[in-house]
Formats: C-alpha cells, sequence, structure tokens
C-alpha cells in the first residue's frame, strides 16, 4: 500500500513541475497575440485617422481651412483609439496651388502602447527598448474644389 501512494504522490510532483515550466511559455504566447492585435488595431486607426481627415480636407477650398479641418478629426479619431498617441501629421500636395485634379497626401503618425516592449535600432546603431510603438496611416485623395 505505502508502494502505491508514493507513486501517487510523485506524480502530482510531477504535474506541478510541468505546470511551472509550461505556464510562462503559455503566458508568453499570450502577451505575443496580445502586442500583435494592438499593433493592428493601431494601424488601423491610424489608417482610419488618415482617410477621415483627407476626405474632409479634398473638399475644401483653401489649404489651411483643409489642414486644420483634416488635423482635427484624425486628432480626434486617435484620441478616441485605445492606448493611441498622435506624434504629427504630415499634409502635402502636388503642384503649387490648391487646384481640382491635384493630389492630397495625407499621414498620420502616432504611437501604441503595447504590452510587451519592442526592441528597435536607434539612428546612431545601438538598440533600444521602448514600450511605445510608432505606427503610420497614410492616404493619397484626389483634391475636388480649388
Amino acid at each position: 500500500m505505502g508502494f502505491i501512494h508514493k507513486l501517487r504522490r510523485s506524480k502530482k510532483g510531477q504535474q506541478f513541475v510541468e505546470m511551472v515550466i509550461v505556464l510562462p511559455v503559455v503566458l508568453f504566447c499570450l502577451a505575443v497575440v496580445i502586442t500583435a492585435g494592438q499593433l493592428v488595431y493601431g494601424k488601423i486607426v491610424s489608417q482610419m485617422a488618415a482617410y477621415e481627415g483627407a476626405r474632409l480636407a479634398v473638399v475644401m477650398d483653401s489649404p489651411g481651412a483643409a489642414k486644420s479641418s483634416a488635423d482635427a478629426r484624425a486628432s480626434e479619431l486617435l484620441e478616441n483609439g485605445i492606448a493611441l498617441t498622435k506624434n504629427k501629421t504630415v499634409f502635402k500636395y502636388t503642384g503649387n496651388s490648391w487646384t481640382k485634379g491635384n493630389f492630397l497626401t495625407f499621414e498620420v503618425h502616432g504611437n501604441v502602447r503595447t504590452l510587451m516592449p519592442m526592441i528597435y535600432k536607434s539612428d546612431q546603431g545601438t538598440y533600444e527598448i521602448r514600450r511605445n510603438t510608432p505606427v503610420v496611416g497614410r492616404i493619397i485623395m484626389r483634391i475636388e474644389r480649388s
């Protein structure tokens, strides 16, 4: 009877050790999936912000009004996003004037705060760890009003 009792106790200990070994791997995989989802979400939101801003801009009569309305709409969408912050927007159009038929390029640069830190190579060639990952949404549309 004692032998079977010892065998049963050792199996419980084995299960505990297996769990201790496997659990961190499972949690790491879950964190990678969550981080990938955060990055995809950030890219989608920044692309939608660029689209919405450009859509408002191409129907404006002047480039100044177009830029301010595009920036405001992009900022509004990024502020409503989860763990997103706006860095900057880039507003440029082809040709020397705001005329119908030229093309508008609108970019929204933002940061996504991720669950897991990311490793980046800096401009100086060194590596750094950051929690904020840059995302860019870019759209090109034809100007509809002049």
